[in-house]
């Protein structure tokens, strides 16, 4: 999610459909949660900047919105296998509505992230943790329980990305989630702070090239 310079009206409904960049997007209090992914045209904002280095054949994303990321990782890996986990039935109805959320490769689980995240046993080749409340993100993302699940939940060689709001804590965070993940790379948007990590245990030098697999 980023922020958004509209402001939330209370004559509107919970969810919009809004202009970003030229794009339909999905909004709702002043947040964009995605944008429409077209063929042949580059992808706006934050969400190509979550996605992989290598070619997983499995994704788990916390969060689901629009299914921005689904299609841009449905687009750079054919047979890529998609779980998308959404708390808000609501949105997902809303997105079903105005945005392709029939991708034949995605399965949409209605759950809270964190309790699908602490009973899940199946391994992933990617996990991508996009997870707000609006304008708020949710700090419980950054508790090591919840970051050793991560771990967990990722193939020994796959690949996390957490995308935070950028802020005045964003060094704090990024330096809490390197003492539970190897961070690879960290990319620092206007809006966003985006951190890439390993599965396995600290200690990769950032900056390091995560190795191209199929996973």
């Amino acid at each position: 999610m980023s922020p958004h310079d509209s402001l939330p009206h209370p004559a509107l409904p919970r969810f919009q459909v809004e202009d970003y960049d030229g794009r339909p997007a999905l909004g709702t209090d002043g947040v964009i949660h995605s944008v429409a992914v077209r063929d042949g045209e580059p992808t706006v904002g934050y969400w190509p900047h979550m996605l992989p280095e290598g070619l997983p054949g499995s994704a788990l994303l916390l969060g689901v919105g629009g299914a921005t990321l689904a299609h841009l990782l449905t687009r750079r890996c054919p047979g890529i296998e998609i779980v998308g986990v959404e708390n808000d039935p609501e949105m997902i109805a809303f997105a079903r509505q105005h945005f392709d959320l029939d991708l034949p490769n995605l399965t949409l689980v209605v759950e809270d992230a964190f309790e699908y995240v602490r009973r899940c046993e199946r391994r992933f080749g990617y996990v991508a943790v996009d997870l707000f409340a609006g304008h708020v993100f949710q700090r419980a993302v950054l508790a090591r329980p919840f970051l050793r699940r991560l771990a967990a939940l990722a193939q020994p060689e796959g690949e996390i990305a957490i995308n935070m709001f950028r802020e005045q804590r964003s060094e704090q965070n990024l330096a809490r989630i390197r003492r539970i993940l190897p961070v690879r790379r960290v990319d620092r948007l206007r809006s966003n702070v985006i951190a890439h990590c390993g599965a396995g245990t600290p200690g990769w030098v950032e900056g390091q090239a995560a190795r191209p697999r199929t996973a």
